[in-house]
C-alpha cells in the first residue's frame, strides 16, 4: 500500500489532483484493452473460417455436384453460427463493460 505522501508524489505536477481518479482510469484502460483483444480475436477467427470456406469452395468447383463439401446447408449453418456468435459476444461485452451496480 502507498502512503498518502507517496500517492501525492505519484501524480504529475500541473494536473488538478481532484479531477483525476486513477482507479477509474485504470479500469477504463483495461476494459478498452480487453475489448480490443476480443474484437481482434473475433475478426481473426471469423476470417479463418471464411478462408476455410473459400478454399473448400474452390476445391468443390473441381468436383461433381453430388460430392461437394460446401452445400447450401453448410452456408446457412455458417451464417447462423456467425450471427449467434456476434449476438453472444455483444451481450458478453456489454455486460462486462457496464456491470450492474
Amino acid at each position: 500500500m502507498l502512503s498518502d505522501s507517496d500517492k501525492e508524489n505519484a501524480i504529475p505536477d500541473g494536473l488538478p489532483r481532484d479531477l483525476i481518479d486513477f482507479d477509474k482510469l485504470v479500469t477504463i484502460i483495461s476494459r478498452l484493452a480487453i475489448l480490443c483483444l476480443m474484437v481482434y480475436l473475433f475478426v481473426r477467427l471469423n476470417n479463418n473460417v471464411m478462408e476455410l470456406v473459400n478454399r473448400a469452395y474452390l476445391d468443390d468447383t473441381k468436383r461433381s455436384f453430388d460430392s461437394r463439401l460446401i452445400t447450401p446447408d453448410v452456408i446457412m449453418s455458417l451464417i447462423g453460427a456467425t450471427a449467434a456468435q456476434v449476438g453472444i459476444s455483444i451481450v458478453a461485452i456489454i455486460k462486462w463493460l457496464f456491470p450492474e451496480r
